[in-house]
């Protein structure tokens, strides 16, 4: 009798500690799906208003960041019982910590912490934004906010809440659970989430040590001055290097880069590239330090959880 009520409790206590742990990779298959079903829905609204997608520009990744959030904050709410799709086929739920399902506001809350960071990573942004101060704002929401959540997704093992989870106080459990009994999470973890938020505060800066004021004035007085045309509606400036190594030894190619969104598909238009190069070559004032002006003339559009583009590369050689 006394090994059986030893081994009974021995049962619970494994049950208790190892709780959230067969969710982690169900987790996974579950988001997996989710972001198949978003994708071949993007493809589908795509496949019928693509002109329309097009004329949005940088602003169509709204029409994906809406409609996951449709998705997602109704579905993982108390409305669908805590199951997306994905964690349907996955046997998971969402719950709080009485194992009840949670309000649709709450359940916003939560995709809002992992939802704009996803869609705001990889926007088409203004340059007057990205060289402004609230490149800071964006560095914490674009590298801090992501890495903090992958961070504590793979290493929080007790109870596997990731940020948006502990913000909101939910746990992502098996459907079949009907008490929790979560451990508190390790304080360590908190401290190193800060330190990678804190951290990502430094990348704007460590890039503006890269880039001179003259610089970021230079390429602003470009993108204007580019604007202008009436076949461009948006442009994206890059100055960097890159090396390749052969027989001859190490290689280093200064480039200046020009991705230009056209209005409409007329990608093979060479002159426009070159007016985008003759431009750049006469506003920039450290162009004779560079190899190359790269222009990349392309047509399409980005709705968040799909998009569909067509260029074309032209590069003209400064030294000769």
């Amino acid at each position: 009798m006394g090994d059986r009520i030893e081994g009974s409790a021995q049962n619970i206590a494994k049950i208790d500690e190892n709780q959230f742990r067969p969710v982690f990779w169900r987790r996974i298959i579950a988001f997996i799906v989710d972001a198949v079903l978003l994708f071949l829905l993007g493809f589908l609204l795509g496949f019928f208003f693509e002109a329309y997608f097009s004329s949005l520009g940088p602003y169509g990744r709204l029409v994906g960041f809406f409609i996951s959030l449709i998705y997602f904050a109704t579905m993982n709410s108390k409305l669908f019982r805590g199951q997306t799709i994905g964690k349907k086929l996955a046997q998971i739920k969402l719950v709080d910590k009485n194992n009840n399902f949670i309000s649709v506001p709450k359940s916003i809350l939560r995709y809002l912490i992992i939802g704009v960071p996803i869609f705001l990573n990889g926007a088409v942004l203004d340059d007057k934004i990205i060289f402004s101060a609230w490149t800071y704002l964006l560095s914490l929401i674009v590298f801090g906010i992501p890495i903090s959540i992958i961070y504590l997704f793979l290493f929080n093992r007790k109870t596997r809440q990731s940020l948006h989870d502990l913000i909101v106080g939910t746990y992502v459990v098996d459907e079949e659970e009907r008490e929790l009994t979560p451990s508190k999470i390790w304080r360590t973890h908190y401290y190193i989430a800060g330190i990678i938020s804190i951290a990502s505060l430094f990348v704007p800066f460590y890039i503006k040590t890269k880039i001179s004021p003259e610089a970021i004035n230079s390429i602003l007085s470009i993108n204007r001055v580019i604007l202008q045309n009436e076949k461009i509606k948006n442009i994206n400036i890059l100055v960097g290097f890159s090396k390749s190594i052969g027989k001859e030894g190490t290689k280093e190619l200064n480039y200046v880069s020009a991705t230009v969104v056209l209005k409409d598909r007329d990608i093979n238009d060479k002159n426009l590239a070159l007016f985008v190069a003759q431009k750049i070559f006469l506003l920039y004032p450290q162009i004779k330090e560079k190899d190359i002006i790269s222009v990349r003339l392309t047509y399409g559009y980005d709705i968040g959880i799909s998009s569909k583009w067509v260029f074309q590369t032209y590069n003209f050689n400064i030294k000769k």
